[in-house]
């Protein structure tokens, strides 16, 4: 529930899969009532998942990501973020490019 306090009406709603069932339940009841778009990041279709001591290599959406960030959470936090940015019609060519930088 505390989550849903940052949603605002007409806002796009960004999450991932990887949410708790409840609280993902509540956060999409949430958007629809406040008519924002929600956008789920479906962690489970990453793949080819490398995690590693200094960094995390995946595929997630055709996209070919390798990170200088360790951890499992980073998967599902980049995931999200390319789910948003293809979602903001973002090309997967400049995702690709931009997130080496990170």
């Amino acid at each position: 529930a505390q989550k849903c306090g940052i949603i605002k009406p007409n806002c796009p709603v960004v999450t991932s899969s990887k949410q708790n069932p409840i609280a993902l339940n509540l956060i999409k009841e949430t958007a629809q009532k406040q008519n924002s778009k929600f956008i789920m990041a479906e962690v489970e279709k990453a793949s080819n998942v490398r995690l590693m001591p200094f960094g995390s290599e995946f595929i997630y959406n055709n996209i070919n990501v390798t990170l200088n960030l360790a951890g499992a959470h980073q998967v599902e936090n980049m995931s999200a973020v390319i789910q948003t940015a293809l979602e903001l019609g973002v090309s997967k060519k400049a995702i690709q490019s931009v997130y080496q930088h990170l």
